[in-house]
């Protein structure tokens, strides 16, 4: 008899014992104490068993089943209960029936003392049987650990990657408060309750405003979970830190925890791990389901329910990051296994209500932490209150035990204030927390005084909050109001009114960086980013502790102990009050994106962390080598400029400091990106940094980022895996005319002695997306986020910006339930890109972009042929080879159903979703959508295979044959026909402003034509060839791209106007500046090969070369007038040029060094030249020096460089001088009296007058008086 048939055969024993056993307590009256005993301990042992049943039944049951000593232990119960069971029946059984029917009684089969030693071996074999039970779960255990550290040594968990400090038990949380013991004990009672039901649901969402001690409670609840052996995972997000507020980890960190809860998961997830080695860097959905949904499911059946505590997910960057992480949780439901609880925390936001309005109602429950009664929030508050005032009246006490004098009374504070305090506090936890915080802290300790602090505030304010009217948000900015306050007027005490705006302004430089970083950083890389020494940042630190989270180990992090201190701290409501510790955001953001700049230009370098080889995998480089070279600020910087310059809300000018940034260190930054493992965000940075151009004077910097894009794009994949491949093969496989190759030219290694043949400049080609199938058809969202293509068996769709994978849409999954297969056909998104609609055989599918849930389905008399939706998403045209139909999709009625002799090859909706176009044939018919009437029929003479309104809705494209023609709606006049295909046209597409049209037409020899055309002239524009048959084309939403459809792949086309233009060609080495003139239709260049260049911008036509200089030029510029043009060179000298002759005016000389930037006046009289250390004044129509102007630099900065600029009147000259300190100097350009200067904080090399007289630097604007 093996285990489990032991375990059935006592189970069936002791039923018949124990009731045999309640039949002798009816029948026998001096053994009732013997009877109760013995009846006990067979539930008792029966229950054992049953737990040892259940083990079985689990993960680990096959391990247990073997076990010898466990079955020896169950086999002697079984024999003993077995004896007891026949004693009981043989012996008596037959007289218990007679006895109790003649009133006789029952004599108890056992001698005296029988029982006893019976319960005694009982007893015994039930200790066996936990204590074998217990080492074989021991030795489970160990075995399972040693799984995990021999899976340890074969796979590199840094390929499940864990977000810092995410866990409720990391160091990050250790000093996050827990509920008091008498404080939440009904809410908690009920978690609890909820995660030991098992009728329980699968989410309990505790949501509640902020400061309501959400996170107070998730901590609570992890720790009650973890004692109980019940806790899976747990990640608490937080705003500010990178890894712990974005979703890219959330899967993988609570991926490595439940591997360390149930070892059963290793070889499933390892197996994960093996088909997908970047499983890391895949969507949400194949995360989750790789590692987490689909391990679950292959686990052996175990009973006890395991949660998930998840705290703060509206910090969780990215509303449909949020909604599809609920999405996803919630289908743990499904999983039959385990039983899977979440415990999850929010704010009430938006996003978060979505989500769960998506959800069944018997998915999830919750509650509402305002809804609590507030006698009850009320009561807890005295408690902590209570307990905390205890605590801090014992630290005083003791540390002031040699002055009794000092001390605080036994019942200090007293009740009244303790209950007074509890009311102010009301519902916000994070206010009693932080006044408890702020009265204890040791530093200027007084807690006396603070308390009375706290109070007088608290009665100045009391009006505000009780006026009729006031609002929610009014109400909560003064409660963050009343809970911050106090700390900051506590630091105001004994300054005098300069000293506190000094110390306002070194708050704000810290503390303000703090509260914005993207990333929190330590006391120690905060004073490198900064430039502020560290003892400096410690210090103003030292007061804050109530309010931060400061380590004594200055290379932690400093964190915020609450998101409600930022918000306070930059309350836009603030601005203008008297508030020193009021924090300018943006100022802030400036602040540090420049400091980043200037970080990363002292840092950065090619080959930072000394790779062997060019080719050189990033993998093969470890963490702490990277960390060594690439320090933690210098990693920030890295990661977060841009982002700080974002939302400095600040433009970027031609040659400014991003501009200087970049021609220097592009590429630098790139490879520390790479090593970073951040390539692919690049991307989208860049695209930022262009979307900041100045539209007047940016336009040398945009065609720099347009470039670096262009690089990027063709260079991520190689430059993602051997970050050193930027400096060969990305730069000599660049186009020759591309700026970042001509910038970076001298990069190149000096072992590559010939360079390959490439194209001149960028093709319009972009970017080359892979599919494993034939896609049909291509479709951009209308955010023009999201780029979908269709082929049979899937649907694919990536990111419009970076071409990274974004999802696969098989139809299994969707279909279950489903007979047969279909394939998929047309697709379109709605018009708020949140559901993709796709045909799919005889159906039409709708799907949630955001939780990727089937949401509807449509049925249609034969396979989907033709699909139209209209740009409104209400209506759907579908047509089959014989039947056509329309679909009122926001009541789901099928308005219409018409039969056609010939099918339908195309249809489209007109803009205002009242016109239906249809081609069958040889003909288009147009159909009002409302009445139901055909309007107009517009005859071909071939058959149509396209048709498409113009967004406008005036006009419709037909294709038949070669020919494209465009037809007025309104009249059915045919416009204009458009020839110039060779092959039939089967494709058409209109951009968005109504400007182009493109087509494309598949040759007879397996390739395809895509031409682009003026849809008001009929001019053809551009022809794009395609070596593989296209099949689909589509105009992004910002007509900036065309994608393309084809064998295998889907293909994205710069199409826009404004595309980078015809290189002009002509110098033969590097281009260092170029000026537009006043009316910019001329641009002048200045090259290393001593020349400068006149060129016509329209035609990129050169029209003068100015030869005499003897070195590199370094600078040019126009007179306002646009007559004549200045250029400085290294050869120390300044050269005047006649811009419609070419023959040069005049020679400057005077410098000593290489002149860097010449800047004419607005009148047109002087020109300013400077080099590194002097600035001089010329009269431009002699020649003569008039002043010069010393700018006070004792030795050659590491990147020298002074930009000049006149103010409007031509009266003023302003210079800035970048040394250790960034000096703007004023000069009066008629005496040359300097009349002021001023530091700028961390640096500027771009200097402007607005036309009031107000000079524009890096940082911001000033006012020049006088």
């Amino acid at each position: 008899m093996d285990i489990a048939a032991a375990i059935v055969a006592f189970v069936d024993v002791s039923a018949k014992v124990i009731s045999l056993c309640s039949e002798y307590a009816k029948g026998v009256k001096n053994a009732t104490k013997e009877i109760t005993h013995l009846q006990g301990k067979v539930e008792g042992l029966g229950k054992v068993l049953k737990d040892v049943q259940e083990q079985l039944d689990g993960d680990h049951g096959e391990a247990l089943k073997t076990s010898q000593k466990l079955k020896g232990s169950i086999l002697d119960c079984y024999y003993q209960i077995k004896s007891v069971q026949e004693k009981l029946g043989s012996k008596a059984g037959h007289k218990i029936s007679w006895s109790f029917r003649w009133g006789r009684s029952l004599k108890w089969p056992f001698e005296r003392g029988e029982v006893d030693r019976i319960v005694a071996n009982l007893e015994k074999y039930k200790a066996d049987i936990s204590f074998a039970l217990q080492i074989d779960q021991t030795r489970i255990v160990l075995e399972s650990k040693e799984i995990i550290l021999d899976i340890g040594k074969e796979i590199d968990f840094g390929k499940i990657p864990s977000a810092q400090g995410a866990a409720f038990d990391s160091y990050t949380n250790e000093l996050g408060s827990r509920c008091h013991p008498e404080t939440r004990k009904d809410l908690l009672d009920q978690i609890r309750a909820w995660a030991k039901d098992p009728q329980g649901k699968c989410i309990f969402w505790l949501n509640g405003m902020a400061g309501t001690g959400k996170s107070t409670i998730s901590r609570t609840v992890a720790q009650s979970f973890e004692d109980d052996d019940q806790l899976a995972a747990s990640f608490f997000f937080k705003r500010g830190e990178s890894d712990r507020e974005n979703a890219s980890k959330f899967f993988t960190t609570i991926t490595a925890q439940l591997l360390r809860k149930i070892p059963g998961l290793v070889p499933h997830i390892r197996s994960a791990i093996d088909n997908e080695p970047e499983i890391a860097t895949k969507t949400l959905e194949k995360q989750f389901n790789s590692l987490v949904f689909e391990p679950l499911g292959k686990l052996n059946k175990t009973s006890a329910p395991l949660v998930l505590v998840i705290d703060a997910l509206d910090e969780c960057k990215g509303d449909n990051n949020i909604r599809y992480i609920l999405h996803l949780l919630a289908s743990l439901r499904e999983v039959k296994t385990v039983q899977i609880r979440i415990f999850l925390t929010s704010r009430p936001e938006l996003p978060i209500r979505l989500g769960f309005s998506h959800m069944s109602s018997d998915t999830h429950e919750g509650i509402i932490l305002q809804d609590v009664p507030p006698a009850t929030i009320e009561h807890d508050m005295s408690i902590f209150l209570k307990e905390e005032f205890s605590k801090i009246k014992l630290d005083f006490n003791l540390a002031h035990q040699h002055s009794p004098d000092s001390q605080l009374s036994t019942d200090w504070p007293g009740d009244g204030v303790i209950q007074k305090l509890a009311k102010i506090a009301i519902p916000l936890f994070i206010f009693a927390a932080t006044m408890s915080r702020f009265i204890g802290d040791e530093t200027d300790w007084n807690p006396k005084q603070k308390l009375a602090n706290i109070l007088e505030y608290g009665r100045t304010r009391e009006g505000s909050g009780s006026r009729p009217g006031a609002t929610q948000e009014e109400l909560s900015r003064l409660q963050l109001d009343q809970t911050y306050t106090p700390v900051f007027k506590q630091l105001e005490f004994g300054q005098t009114k300069r000293e506190l705006e000094r110390f306002g302004l070194q708050f704000r430089s810290i503390i303000g960086s703090i509260v914005i970083l993207a990333d929190p950083l330590s006391a120690s890389s905060l004073s490198d980013l900064l430039g502020i020494p560290k003892d400096n940042v410690e210090g103003k630190l030292h007061r804050l502790h109530s309010v931060l989270s400061v380590p004594s180990d200055p290379n932690l992090p400093i964190r915020l102990l609450h998101l409600s201190f930022r918000e306070f701290l930059v309350d836009p409501e603030k601005k203008g009050c008297d508030d020193w510790f009021w924090v300018d955001e943006e100022k802030a953001h400036a602040v540090i994106a420049l400091r980043c700049l200037k970080v990363l230009s002292s840092f950065l370098k090619e080959n930072i962390c000394s790779l062997e080889y060019s080719g050189m995998p990033r993998e093969e480089l470890n963490s702490a080598t990277i960390d060594e070279c690439l320090p933690k600020h210098v990693q920030y910087s890295c990661r977060f400029w841009v982002h700080h310059l974002k939302h400095s809300s600040r433009r970027i000018f031609d040659d400014d400091e991003v501009h200087a940034f970049l021609r220097i260190h592009l590429l630098h930054w790139l490879e520390a990106q790479s090593l970073l493992g951040k390539i692919f965000g690049c991307i989208k940075l860049i695209d930022i940094l262009y979307s900041l151009t100045d539209g007047n004077n940016g336009r040398e910097i945009s065609l720099f980022l347009y470039d670096a894009k262009r690089f990027l794009l063709q260079n991520r994949l190689i430059v993602d895996d051997a970050p050193l491949q930027l400096y060969s093969s990305a730069i000599v496989f660049s186009p020759e005319t591309s700026i970042v190759r001509t910038t970076f030219h001298n990069s190149i290694p000096k072992w590559i002695s010939r360079l390959p043949k490439t194209l001149k400049s960028w093709g319009p080609e972009l970017q080359v997306l892979e599919t494993s199938g034939f896609p049909r058809e291509v479709v951009f969202s209308p955010d023009g986020k999201k780029l979908a293509s269709a082929s049979r068996v899937s649907i694919y769709l990536w990111d419009a910006v970076t071409g990274e994978d974004w999802r696969t849409i098989k139809p299994l999954r969707p279909f279950r339930g489903f007979r047969g297969f279909r394939p998929f056909g047309a697709i379109a998104f709605s018009p708020d890109s949140q559901q993709l609609v796709a045909a799919a055989g005889d159906m039409i599918v709708f799907w949630d972009m955001v939780t990727g849930d089937l949401l509807r389905t449509l049925s249609h008399a034969g396979k989907v042929e033709v699909m139209a939706l209209s740009p409104d998403g209400q209506l759907l045209a579908l047509s089959s080879s014989r039947e056509a139909a329309l679909w009122n999709l926001v009541t789901g009625e099928r308005l219409k159903v018409s039969q056609y002799n010939n099918p339908i090859h195309a249809s489209a909706f007109s803009h205002n979703c009242q016109q239906l176009a249809s081609a069958s044939d040889c003909m288009v018919e147009l159909w009002n959508t409302v009445t139901g009437e055909q309007l107009k029929t517009l005859q071909h003479y071939t058959q149509i295979n396209a048709v498409t309104f113009l967004p406008n809705g005036e006009q419709l494209a037909s294709a038949s044959g070669c020919v494209i023609r465009l037809w007025d709606i309104a009249t059915g006049e045919q416009l204009k026909i458009l020839e110039g295909h060779d092959y039939l046209v089967d494709n058409l597409a209109f951009s968005s402003n109504n400007q182009q049209l493109a087509s494309a037409s598949k040759s007879d020899f397996g390739g395809s034509t895509i031409k682009i055309w003026d849809t008001t002239t009929g001019e053809q524009l551009k022809t794009l060839e395609h070596v593989d048959s296209v099949s689909g084309i589509a105009f992004s939403p910002d007509n900036q791209q065309l994608a393309s459809a084809y064998r295998g792949a889907v293909r994205l086309w710069d199409i826009a106007t404004k595309q980078q233009p015809n290189p002009l060609e002509g110098h033969s080495k590097a281009v260092n500046a170029v000026a537009f003139s006043s009316d910019g239709q001329q641009l002048a260049s200045a090259s290393s090969d001593h020349t400068a260049r006149i060129w016509d911008v329209a035609t990129g036509t050169q029209l003068k070369t100015l030869e005499g200089h003897g070195n590199d030029l370094t600078s040019v510029a126009f007179s306002p007038d646009g007559q004549q043009l200045a250029s400085a060179s290294h050869d120390s000298t300044v050269r005047f040029w006649d811009v419609a002759t070419g023959k040069q005016l005049n020679t400057l000389e005077g410098h000593s060094k290489v002149v860097r930037t010449v800047a004419f006046s607005p009148d047109g009289q002087q020109l300013a030249s400077s080099d590194d250390y002097t600035v001089k004044l010329w009269d431009v129509a002699t020649g003569k020096q008039l002043n010069a102007f010393d700018l006070g630099i004792n030795y050659r900065p590491a990147i020298s460089f002074s930009a000049v600029a006149f103010s409007p009147d031509s009266r003023r000259l302003s210079v800035v001088s970048n040394q250790i300190d960034t000096i703007v100097k004023l000069f009066d350009t008629a005496t040359g009296e300097l009349l002021g200067s001023f530091e700028v904080l961390d640096g500027t090399d771009s200097l402007h007058f607005s036309s009031d007289g107000a000079f524009r630097g890096a940082i911001g604007s000033y006012r020049l008086e006088g």
